[in-house]
């Protein structure tokens, strides 16, 4: 699925152009989600994903995306056949380094947004025999402790 965001000018270009600089935030309009699982009541959705377009002689990328569920949750694991290996990482400083690190379990507490964003908690997508450019998608699969599994098609597409 293709997110598309309409910009009213000239006041939205604006503020798309304050939050290129870290000055504002934009917030795009009701997006459909790329996806959900699960009945009323215990619904996973995901929203606003993307995967960043690889840098020339890298095999790797990273992915983000925000997901809700109705009720307490863990995504236990992720996969694409695109890649080797799709790992949950999370990005924390100490002693003055970035570090990054696997986490085998991301708590989904009931109701509340977790996001997956540069910087922070991502998807990190190891192995990629073919380089993705923008324009590109890829299918990620993930699965929850709950039993349930979603496939994604998330868009490659540079930072917004």
């Amino acid at each position: 699925m293709t997110l598309t965001y309409r910009i009213a000018k000239p006041m939205a270009l604006c503020a798309l152009l304050l939050a290129a600089c870290g000055e504002a935030e934009v917030s795009s309009p009701a997006a459909a989600p790329l996806g959900s699982v699960g009945e009323a009541g215990a619904a996973i959705r995901v929203l606003d994903g993307r995967v960043r377009p690889m840098a020339d002689g890298v095999s790797g990328t990273a992915g983000y995306l925000r997901i809700t569920s109705d009720q307490d949750d863990a995504v236990i694991s992720a996969r694409s056949p695109l890649f080797k290996a799709v790992e949950v990482h999370e990005m924390k400083e100490a002693d003055g380094v970035m570090r990054m690190r696997p986490v085998p379990r991301l708590p989904l507490p009931a109701g509340e947004t977790v996001s997956l964003e540069p910087e922070g908690t991502h998807l990190m997508l190891i192995g990629a025999d073919e380089s993705l450019r923008e324009g590109d998608s890829v299918p990620v699969t993930l699965t929850f402790e709950s039993g349930q599994s979603l496939t994604l098609t998330l868009p490659v597409e540079e930072g917004r």
